[in-house]
């Protein structure tokens, strides 16, 4: 144990800013039932931030395709071990769950999501994705802030939108309405008072809000002093639901596997959170075994796999929509440390009930790249998003993206 960190008195800043992280207002969780406004559809939406750069030759591998192969004379999936999709396509076996998802009709697999003028920085492309605004445009709030506004409008309470687990995305921002984000329910700390307007954080992963930069300091000063009742009543709540249910399958061990199981005991609990967000990874492979990534493949496998078998037969199995995304994919041929440098074009993950399944959108090809050697996009990810706001969602994609985007007859199915 660190002594030294651990008899840290934050400063008065500090305290202030931690006000910002954490609940807002008190909400009392049982029989929850949050109001709904007209839009809703009582659906709800899981998103998996998939960090990093996901590897689309790595999820649908064109194993009769020599290019890829010589591209990848270290990397490449052999032959012997591709789990087949069709003729020319198969995976990877650490994806074994997720290929019999897909055979079984329970997934969609979207492929050349991407954008124009795609960078090959993290940050700049999380910001992009997180902010889903035209012409590559960046702001403080995120698409999913503007997202509940627009369905949700007389509804603040943080909770309708939940992330669980670490790295809690851009897109939640909202100057006014924060998002509930936690690592673990064990995890959950309230505040500990020491004194008339005196507070300190009592652990390290309190509840607390994504919201905006530009908060002034009286706001933060009022959120802090409902803070304390707020995490009394959902802090053991929350704790309370996760614990009282016994999962239907048995999830990978590890934190994605841990907030999967998290998410769809809330589901099913009716918590009252209409779009949760969960990421995962690094996927991160500049170098030879960097960061297993098979480890990395098999757990996000297993974790979904799970998930799904978990919620079987429930009613939220048939109103849950889960997508999974990355800022970008990877190049195709391997570099010289044996990795993959940052690319273009990634595939996008889809499971539903009410899904179109089987693999849609053009195969990139391996030999026409664009100019800096990428896979080139067929579907910006921007018209993913439009059609999960109005065919999911039920929604109007041009009040949250701020530009209307067609896309494609296969994906109106949901």
């Amino acid at each position: 144990m660190n002594t030294k960190a651990s008899q840290h008195q934050p400063t008065r800043r500090e305290v202030l800013l931690a006000g910002a992280s954490l609940v807002a207002a008190p909400v009392a969780l049982s029989g929850v039932c949050l109001p709904r406004p007209v839009t809703d559809n009582g659906r709800s939406l899981v998103l998996v931030r998939l960090r990093g750069g996901y590897d689309g030759l790595s999820v649908v591998v064109p194993h009769t395709n020599d290019v890829y192969y010589r591209g990848r004379p270290t990397l490449s999936v052999p032959k012997k071990e591709i789990l087949p999709i069709d003729d020319e396509r198969g995976m990877a076996p650490e994806l074994e769950q997720l290929h019999a998802i897909l055979l079984a009709g329970g997934a969609s697999i979207i492929q050349g999501v991407g954008y124009p003028n795609a960078p090959l920085s993290h940050f700049k492309a999380d910001a992009i994705i997180d902010s889903a605004l035209p012409d590559n445009r960046v702001e403080d709030e995120g698409w999913i802030g503007r997202l509940r506004k627009h369905l949700w409008p007389d509804n603040v309470l943080p909770e309708l939108v939940t992330h669980v687990g670490p790295l809690p995305p851009q897109s939640l921002r909202s100057p006014d309405r924060p998002s509930l984000c936690f690592d673990t329910p064990l995890s959950l700390r309230s505040l500990v008072r020491t004194g008339p307007g005196a507070s300190r954080l009592g652990g390290r992963s309190a509840v607390r809000l994504q919201s905006g930069e530009g908060m002034r300091e009286h706001d933060m000063l009022s959120r802090l002093r409902n803070t304390g009742q707020a995490t009394e009543r959902l802090a053991p709540e929350i704790r309370r639901l996760v614990r009282r249910r016994k999962p239907q399958a048995e999830y990978p061990v590890g934190q994605f596997g841990e907030s999967m199981g998290t998410i769809a005991a809330l589901l099913d609990s009716g918590f009252g959170a209409r779009v949760y967000h969960v990421t995962h990874g690094s996927f991160d492979s500049h170098s030879a075994g960097c960061a297993c990534q098979a480890d990395v493949q098999r757990e996000f496998s297993r974790g979904i796999g799970s998930f799904l078998e978990d919620l079987k037969g429930t009613h939220a199995a048939q109103n849950c929509l889960v997508v999974c995304y990355s800022e970008f994919g990877r190049r195709v041929s391997e570099n010289a440390s044996g990795g993959t440098d940052h690319g273009a074009a990634s595939p996008i993950w889809m499971f539903g009930q009410k899904l179109l399944p089987g693999i849609h959108g053009a195969s990139p090809s391996l030999t026409d790249l664009d100019e800096n050697g990428n896979l080139k996009y067929s579907v910006d990810y921007r018209a993913v998003f439009a059609a999960v706001i109005d065919s999911w969602l039920g929604g109007d994609h041009r009040q949250v993206l701020r530009a209307r985007y067609d896309y494609p007859e296969w994906i109106k199915s949901l």
